[in-house]
């Protein structure tokens, strides 16, 4: 089964490791980070969405 994780904060300790592992886990097919700094890694699995959350909460955009 393919699954998709979305980590939010994974510029982070905690996050750094969690996404870490789940683009070496093979049931993970897609990692979505939400952050609002981009990460200093690339990855085939690994889709990166930068966010101002301060701007988000104020416009129409629905996370």
């Amino acid at each position: 089964m393919d699954r998709k994780a979305v980590v939010v904060g994974a510029t982070g300790l905690v996050g750094d490791y969690v996404v870490q592992e789940l683009l070496v886990q093979k049931e993970y097919s897609q990692v979505m980070v939400l952050d609002r700094r981009p990460l200093e890694i690339t990855h085939p699995k690994l889709e990166q969405v930068l966010i101002d959350w301060e701007t988000a909460a104020e416009s129409s955009v629905r996370l």
